[in-house]
């Protein structure tokens, strides 16, 4: 087949496979199958000694927007994803994992909104889970309001990462991902990108996402939470201007701990609520000072007795009486002008 050259793509589609001669077709075929036509497809094939080099050359040879590059040695997700964006065109980068489908209008949802949202940088999707054979498992729906989104980053990761597309001028300024993380990268690029943009998910499902034992998540579990807390560690000592022992940050998720380490994962709690809605009067806020309320409290409830946990008492205090203010300004908007 004749090649074609295409000039300025407005997306970049960026997967790296492994060995997936199992599912790599699946996933292939479903960006193929999207509704939005005008992109490129670099797959980076990292090392694979199975049937997959094989089968990259068929689609390759079929389909001029597909470009492989090739590593001989298996060099990481990490690596293989800024090998990627630096051979990037593209306005936006859409990614996409070797095991997974993506549902035919996802591109097409994802450049409509990005196009009306220009300040979003990274914008996600909800998914479903399913398994080897592609059997329902559960659905995933993510907030969708960027201010929660950078709240949630306190607690857990708000964004399927195989399901986003960001400004690819973005990922350029900061960096793209850390080359020094193998597990979790997606985690920290998000962190990173709240300080340059806001992060957003489309309220439906685009994606399907696959669950199975070979899945770097699940093979690399340990290690994932690892690595993960670690750079809600780096972040968060750079934006509270404190040192924040590990173990704390583990009791921010509520496990079991002393009065101590509950009135520190309080105060934090409370000092990232406080920078999340900085500047902000809305219902977003209402909804982020509410949930940062009730979490704070449920640490320290069974040591209201301890006087280590008083001054968190009077904090949450004043929280509340911030609540009630912005709500008022919320309902009675009037108010915000005088």
């Amino acid at each position: 087949m004749q090649e074609v050259e295409m000039v300025n793509p407005l997306i970049s589609v960026v997967m790296a496979v492994h060995n997936g001669e199992q599912f790599i077709c699946e996933a292939i075929d479903s960006i193929l199958r999207q509704t939005f036509k005008d992109f490129e497809f670099i797959i980076i094939d990292d090392g694979s000694t199975d049937s997959t080099p094989a089968l990259l050359k068929e689609y390759q040879n079929r389909d001029p927007r597909i470009y492989i590059k090739k590593f001989v040695q298996n060099q990481g997700l990490t690596i293989c994803l800024n090998a990627g964006i630096q051979l990037a065109r593209g306005k936006y980068i859409a990614r996409m994992d070797a095991d997974d489908i993506s549902l035919p209008y996802r591109f097409e949802e994802q450049i409509k909104y990005l196009d009306e949202h220009p300040g979003v940088a990274a914008l996600g999707t909800g998914f479903t889970l399913v398994d080897e054979v592609g059997n329902h498992i559960k659905d995933y729906i993510f907030s969708i309001y960027p201010e929660v989104l950078k709240w949630n980053l306190l607690f857990s990761n708000p964004i399927s990462h195989p399901s986003v597309m960001l400004h690819r001028s973005v990922i350029n300024e900061i960096g793209g991902y850390d080359p020094q993380l193998r597990r979790a990268q997606d985690y920290d690029l998000w962190w990173r990108i709240s300080f340059a943009g806001r992060l957003g998910n489309l309220k439906d499902i685009h994606l399907l996402l696959r669950q199975h034992s070979e899945r770097v998540t699940n093979k690399h579990q340990g290690e994932q939470v690892d690595s993960a807390r670690k750079i809600k560690k780096k972040y968060l000592d750079m934006l509270l201007a404190r040192d924040i022992p590990e173990s704390v940050l583990d009791n921010i998720k509520g496990k079991r701990t002393t009065a101590k380490s509950a009135a520190m994962a309080s105060n934090i709690i409370l000092d990232y609520c406080h920078y999340c809605i900085k500047g902000v009067a809305s219902h977003i806020s209402v909804l982020i000072v509410r949930q940062a309320l009730v979490k704070a409290v449920r640490k320290i409830v069974r040591f209201v007795l301890f006087p280590i946990t008083w001054p968190i008492w009077i904090r949450l205090f004043l929280l509340f009486i911030q609540f009630l203010t912005i709500k008022i300004k919320v309902i009675f908007p009037s108010l915000n002008q005088r």
